[in-house]
């Protein structure tokens, strides 16, 4: 392994430096030209003395900011298991499959009807790879309150782990149903379904580690083909009704529906992607 002086070194090489300049010894060794070549040793080791000490006390900072940043993101996450008042929801997913990964997109709509005032929703986007998700500029996640009219709604995508969770704070909080909508894209997301025709898609309900897990919830999922496919839907578990459509400008899709849906349920969906003849 390779060392340096390290700052004692640099420290004893700026002070020799300096003491010899001072001296009347160096004006018997050194002249001209040489007492030049003397000064600019002293001029760079005071240099690199202090961008020594400056470059230490900035990576302490800086590994400090960083074990805050990941303490105040594990609380956070930790404070986002539970919501802050319990709520019934509807959810009416959209899943659009593009002619290629940039043109996947999902829509979460949902009306959450909070017992008492609501200031976040927090949850999961559906992404290609949970454990290796896109960044958060390629999902360019936006929002909306469609009703009241008198809230606001702002996105904040974090990470936990090396997976993404959104977070939905309303401003201010709601205390009556509230219609809200989280629409982003999701590159590559159906890859594999437009390579081999066919892919999965996995759902989890939400589950309150706070609450008593009475709660239904009425889900909905759009399957949207791209122009010119059709797609085929199927659930695992045999739960639900699926319903085909087709769309007027030449696209098909298929909606899936549940009326009670309970938190911690899992739904396992098969998709299939075939040109339409």
């Amino acid at each position: 392994m390779k060392k340096d002086g390290g700052p004692l070194g640099i420290a004893w090489l700026f002070l020799t430096v300096a003491l010899a300049l001072s001296s009347g010894v160096a004006q018997l060794v050194v002249s001209g030209w040489g007492r030049l070549a003397l000064g600019a040793i002293f001029v760079i080791s005071l240099t690199l003395l202090i961008l020594r000490f400056a470059r230490r006390r900035i990576g302490a900072g800086l590994i400090g900011a960083l074990h805050e940043r990941d303490r105040l993101r594990d609380g956070l996450n930790y404070v986002l298991d539970s919501a802050d008042s319990p709520f019934s929801e509807k959810i009416d997913l959209t899943v659009r499959v593009g002619d290629s990964g940039s043109g996947d997109k999902v829509r979460h709509e949902a009306v959450t009807s909070p017992r008492k005032p609501l200031r976040y929703r927090a949850f999961y986007p559906v992404v290609p790879d949970a454990r290796n998700p896109p960044g958060f500029e390629s999902m360019e996640f936006s929002g909306a309150v469609l009703s009241p009219r008198s809230a606001g709604i702002e996105i904040l995508p974090i990470r936990k782990d090396r997976w993404i969770r959104v977070v939905a704070l309303f401003r201010p909080a709601v205390e009556k149903p509230c219609h809200w909508v989280v629409e982003y894209r999701s590159p590559g997301l159906w890859d594999p379904l437009r390579e081999s025709g066919w892919d999965t898609l996995t759902w989890r309900m939400r589950h309150d580690p706070g609450a008593d897990d009475e709660s239904v919830a009425e889900l909905t999922i759009n399957f949207v083909a791209p122009a010119g496919s059709c797609i085929s839907v199927s659930e695992r578990g045999k739960r639900g009704s699926i319903e085909s459509f087709s769309g007027s400008m030449g696209s098909q899709y298929s909606i899936w529906r549940i009326p009670e849906a309970r938190p911690g349920d899992v739904f396992v969906f098969d998709l299939q992607l075939a040109a339409q003849r």
